[in-house]
Formats: C-alpha cells, sequence, structure tokens
C-alpha cells in the first residue's frame, strides 16, 4: 500500500477525509465520534477486527467522556496523560505513521483545531490454542 506522507490540518473532517483515501475507503474503518467537555469535538478511528473495541471503550471512551474542564493549551498531553488508560500513547501529526498504527490495530484520537493525533494502543490479540 502506497502511502502519502501528508501532514495534518486542523479540521477534523478534512482529517477524516485523509485518512480514509489512504485506507481506500475500507469498510473496515469505523468512526466515532464523541464531546470532550462540550468544547471540543473529538472523532476516533479504528479498523474493525483489528482493534479491541472493549479496550476502546473501557480505555478511551468512558475517560474521555469524564472530562469536566480541561486547557486547551495542554488539550493533548492532559488527554493522553491524565485521562487514556493505555501503556502505549503516541502523538503524531504525519498520515504515514497514523496508518502504519492503525494497520496494526491501534486507535486514532483526534480532536477537531489539532493538527497532532493520538495512537493508543487497543490491538486485538488473537487467543492461541495451546
Amino acid at each position: 500500500m502506497q502511502i502519502e506522507d501528508t501532514s495534518l490540518t486542523r479540521k477534523i473532517y478534512t482529517n477524516i477525509k485523509l485518512i480514509k483515501e489512504q485506507l481506500h475507503d475500507s469498510p473496515e474503518l469505523l468512526v466515532r465520534f464523541i464531546n470532550l467537555d462540550r468544547q471540543y469535538y473529538c472523532a476516533l478511528l479504528f479498523i474493525d477486527g483489528l482493534a479491541n473495541t472493549q479496550v476502546i471503550r473501557e480505555s478511551i471512551i468512558e475517560p474521555l467522556l469524564e472530562i469536566r474542564k480541561i486547557d486547551k493549551d495542554s488539550l493533548m498531553d492532559t488527554i493522553a496523560i491524565r485521562y487514556i488508560r493505555s501503556e502505549s500513547v503516541e502523538e503524531v501529526t504525519s498520515i504515514s505513521s497514523i496508518i502504519d498504527g492503525m494497520v496494526r490495530g491501534k486507535t486514532l484520537v483526534l480532536v477537531d483545531g489539532f493538527d497532532s493525533v493520538l495512537l493508543v494502543d487497543t490491538t486485538e490479540w488473537q487467543k492461541r490454542a495451546v
């Protein structure tokens, strides 16, 4: 898959469109929208079957819905450090890094007005027969 290495914009819908195009509008790409603190619009993007939806719900969605007041200047750092419950949270700005993470089962957290995103490890591990 040829991935165009472009940077993100500050517009959430433009970024979602760029990511969808890079993934060839895959029907496995799922998008979930939520509001943070009634001020910020947020989208979670993940690939069905690669990301664990229970981990997404418990480690990302539920904590983000608890946000009551958050400062815009430190928003991404605060979300990554204080709210998301994962050992692996990475802030990235390039489409190629995003696509690489998503095809490995990571979930993308975009916030409208920001040109960086968070990649959270939510990989669905296959169980092996012993």
